[in-house]
């Protein structure tokens, strides 16, 4: 296909690819590992709005036996991974660039706020409440044990050690390589 791949989720044998334009494969796709080729792949998008404004999807993360998928411009979704069935999901925010999870505290990469969190599976969402982000996006997630990094346009890495609530830069070493005394 012509299309752009951006995310990847892996689950019970499968992979699924959040993709952007071309063809008549859009939103996300789904193949098995096992036999993996260009034929293999099939749509997996009955829920989602219908073009022209197509989803351009830029995050995936399986959660349990749902697949979360984050879109630019069309929110947060969540489908079972068993069956495409895309319902609208999240906090409401239009771009969600990053998806990260800690069971069950769910982190959402968005414009602005930079990240929103949920602490219950999605039940509710909140803003991270911390001006370090100032105006910059966080286009990045990474969960890794207890804690959070959030990549974010023009300022550099920042960590959590609570699930969001608090932000620290975790920057340092890094470089801009615009300004090679950092950020």
């Amino acid at each position: 296909w012509t299309s752009g791949t951006i995310s990847f989720a892996f689950h019970n044998g499968f992979v699924y690819a959040g993709i952007y334009a071309g063809g008549n494969l859009w939103g996300v796709v789904k193949s098995p590992l096992a036999g993996i080729s260009s034929s293999s792949w099939t749509s997996f998008n009955t829920g989602f709005s219908i073009p022209p404004i197509v989803p351009m999807i830029r995050s995936l993360a399986i959660m349990g036996s749902s697949i979360i998928a984050g879109s630019w411009g069309r929110g947060m979704w969540i489908s079972p991974t068993s069956t495409a069935a895309w319902v609208p999901f999240g906090p409401a925010v239009n771009y969600v660039a990053a998806i990260g999870l800690n069971e069950p505290h769910i982190f959402a990469g968005t414009l602005n706020p930079a990240v929103t969190r949920s602490p219950d599976y999605g039940a509710t969402w909140m803003p991270s409440s911390t001006p370090i982000f100032g105006s910059n996006s966080a286009y990045a997630l990474l969960v890794y044990g207890n804690k959070v990094y959030a990549g974010a346009s023009s300022a550099g890495v920042f960590v959590s050690n609570d699930n969001g609530l608090t932000w620290s830069p975790f920057s340092e070493g890094l470089l801009d390589p615009t300004n090679p005394t950092g950020w």
